[in-house]
């Protein structure tokens, strides 16, 4: 294997790939250095001549990069010849000590383009551009996104003591959340003046290894700090470099730095759900040993112009966020279906990095974290950041019960696109059977005392059991998940129970949402509907001219009787009554009012039938529908003979009468036949509500009374 083909495959070569020749050392630890063009025997012939690298190490650890001399073709270590493995992908042509001379030297490649993650390709100018190139970074600064402060994507509060476990029980933890003031948190967490890579370094030491991002490359390489520390020391810069997988938990810096209080409380982790029965400090090495997941505190250490890429946090983790040095601009995108939809396609896209996935999503929003804001990012969001200038920022994930449904979503997506066991959130698994065993003791105990939970909770809940069943039902489950699977939990039984509880708290928590409404019934309403004339059609003047007007129906439910209701149901019946509904028939002419005055007759009436009133834009010109009515009058009454203006509307409407026996049979065949459902569905409203039918002695409604009543009703509705 040459050179080139060791650049091809990602530049780099790991211990298990030279041939097995090579892989073998020889007996023989002369090392014999020639000329290559001289001596023709290749390097398996010759394999018995040649040591396996100067450090003349007869064994290799798993995972350790070799990088192959071009001209001797022997395999070297790179600490052994002073190569860090982020350089090898730079290296077009490796020649080690002993071959180089003024003709044969180490060839870096050039640099031929800025918008390729491979710099050096001769053929990119045609080629689109890619995430993270510098090309890409400029093109992004002069992008418009919509503010998310404004559009209230972003919540932004001063302090942060308003946020404990009540909060979001009440508002829940749906929305990002960013605050100003770092004090109120109840963390610990060093100033600027404080805390630098110089002083990381100190406490953590100078050969713990970490993984970097080369930006430009998209490409992670391993470093130790104390080569990080230098290059941040350096200027200018050949490379931008971007840590953000740093955990401290297991180092000295964790004394130092505390999460936030709020984050202590919600995170399963650290609050009680997480089991300790199984952990063992001694047990670490124990083949399937369940391991506490630490991943609560991490440093992240960018150099400016660097960029992450859209992503969501392994496992739908939230996130808590705060910027010691630097500032931060974000891109965030809510979690929504189709977005997570489209987030999960882009991802399974060859060209992904050609394609900026804020283009591809409705609206992308953005804000910016300055230098002691902390921010506090709910599950599943999809963002990308970007770092203008260098920054030290210290944040952590967090699983918690406030977003269960979309945690798990997260995690099946991420089987869906076969992401690596090293980017996901660790012992994922193994926190659901703890949580549904913890949720399921709290269930018992409500259920117990006759208590509801909350309703999300309840429904989040529901889901983790849904989930856990298709995992215990699915082929081989046992077999390929035993590692995290805790060994004192009873997987199938710890289902069923959980899920019996479930259904007695649902059954207390539809009693409350019964209970709640009828108690909402209780309280009075008001609903005002407007309807048509229902004069339409119906000659009440002798004036022509008069013009039909709108109609309010109010109708009020459970009313309060007022003192003017008492005095009206003194003097002339329930003239007044909530139960009822009384148009307005317009304004009575001043002859009309003179005359009624006069005549002083004291009327008890009942209000005109509700289904007279049809509803606005719909038509009465349909005489069946009309036939179909009825009007409900008090036989009390006899019409003043000697009223001239009386007899002039009897007159004139004596086709009425007609109309009105027939409805009068009408209606009573439809009572027979048990059909008082159609007046309540057509007006709102039962018979019952409406009034009762009163007769003369013939058993039958006269002219004068109906047309009596529709006059007075008119006098007394404007009045």
């Amino acid at each position: 294997m040459n050179v080139e083909e060791l650049i091809n495959g990602k530049k780099s070569l790991g211990v298990e790939s030279p041939p097995d020749s090579l892989l073998s050392p020889p007996t023989n630890q002369d090392i014999v250095h020639s000329d290559p063009t001289q001596n023709s025997q290749t390097p398996s012939d010759n394999a018995q001549e040649l040591d396996y690298c100067i450090c003349e190490r007869k064994s290799c650890e798993e995972g350790e990069i070799m990088i192959q001399c071009d001209f001797c073709e022997q395999w070297f270590h790179l600490p052994c010849v002073n190569l860090s493995p982020r350089l090898i992908a730079d290296i077009e042509t490796y020649v080690c000590s002993a071959c180089t001379n003024e003709q044969r030297k180490t060839i870096y490649k050039q640099r031929l383009n800025c918008h390729r993650h491979d710099y050096s390709d001769p053929n990119a100018a045609k080629k689109p551009v890619q995430a993270g190139t510098q090309i890409f970074v400029d093109h992004l600064l002069k992008k418009k996104f919509k503010d998310a402060f404004e559009n209230g994507i972003v919540k932004k509060i001063h302090s942060g003591d308003i946020l404990t476990r009540d909060y979001f029980e009440k508002n829940k933890f749906e929305t990002p959340i960013l605050i100003e003031d770092k004090t109120t948190l109840g963390f610990t967490m060093p100033s600027s003046d404080e805390i630098d890579l110089s002083k990381i370094e100190n406490i953590v030491g100078g050969d713990y290894s970490i993984d970097v991002i080369d930006v430009e490359r998209q490409e992670v390489y391993q470093m130790s700090i104390t080569e990080l520390n230098s290059y941040f020391k350096t200027e200018p810069r050949e490379k931008i470099y971007n840590l953000i997988s740093f955990e401290i938990s297991k180092t000295k810096l964790t004394e130092n730095i505390t999460a936030p209080k709020i984050v202590e409380e919600l995170s399963w982790v650290s609050n009680g759900v997480w089991s300790n029965d199984e952990q063992d400090n001694n047990s670490a090495s124990k083949p399937n040993h369940i391991i506490k997941p630490e991943v609560q505190k991490y440093c992240l250490i960018s150099a400016g112009r660097s960029y992450t890429d859209f992503h969501i946090d392994f496992g739908g983790s939230s996130v808590w966020y705060h910027v010691v040095k630097g500032d931060k601009i974000f891109y965030l995108i809510e979690p929504s279906d189709e977005n997570l939809k489209i987030y999960e396609e882009w991802n399974k896209l060859k060209n992904q990095s050609e394609i900026f996935l804020g283009d591809k999503i409705q609206n992308c929003y953005q804000f910016e974290l300055k230098a002691g804001n902390t921010i506090l990012l709910p599950s599943g969001w999809i963002h990308a950041v970007y770092t203008p200038s260098d920054s030290l920022v210290f944040g952590g994930n967090f699983l918690h019960s406030h977003s269960i449904s979309l945690q798990l979503k997260i995690y099946e997506m991420e089987t869906r696109l076969n992401t690596p066991e090293k980017y996901r959130f660790p012992a994922f698994e193994t926190l659901q059977w703890y949580a549904a065993k913890y949720f399921t003791q709290i269930l018992k105990e409500k259920n117990s005392k006759k208590e509801c939970v909350d309703f999300k909770l309840h429904k989040n809940l529901k889901y983790l059991n849904y989930m856990l069943r298709k995992w215990i039902t699915s082929k081989d489950y046992y077999e390929t998940h035993d590692y995290e699977i805790p060994k004192k939990i009873n997987c199938d039984k710890l289902v069923k129970i959980m899920n019996k509880e479930l259904n007695k708290s649902e059954l207390l928590l539809k009693s409350q949402v019964v209970h709640k409404k009828k108690m909402s019934t209780d309280k009075p309403q008001k609903e005002v509907l407007n309807y048509t004339n229902i004069t339409d059609g119906i000659k009440v003047d002798a004036d022509d001219s008069t013009e039909s007007a709108p109609i309010k129906l109010k109708i009020k439910l459970k009313p309060i009787e007022t003192s003017e209701q008492s005095v009206n149901q003194e003097e002339g019946g329930d003239i007044i009554d909530g139960d009822y509904v009384y148009p307005n028939l317009g304004e009575t002419s001043a002859e009309q009012a003179n005359c009624e005055q006069k005549s002083g007759r004291k009327r008890k009436i009942k209000p005109f039938a509700a289904h007279y009133l049809a509803p606005k834009g719909e038509s009465l010109a349909n005489q069946d529908d009309l036939d179909q009515d009825e009007d409900y009058f008090d036989d009390e009454e006899e019409a003043d003979d000697n009223d001239e203006d009386f007899k002039l509307k009897v007159k004139n409407n004596l086709k009425l009468s007609n109309k009105l026996k027939k409805k009068q049979l009408k209606k009573e065949k439809l009572a027979s036949e048990g059909k008082d459902q159609n007046d309540k569905k057509t007006t709102g409203l039962t018979p019952s509500a409406i009034g009762t039918k009163q007769k003369n002695k013939k058993g039958q409604a006269t002219t004068k009374q109906r047309l009596g009543k529709l006059l007075k009703l008119n006098r007394i509705i404007n009045i």
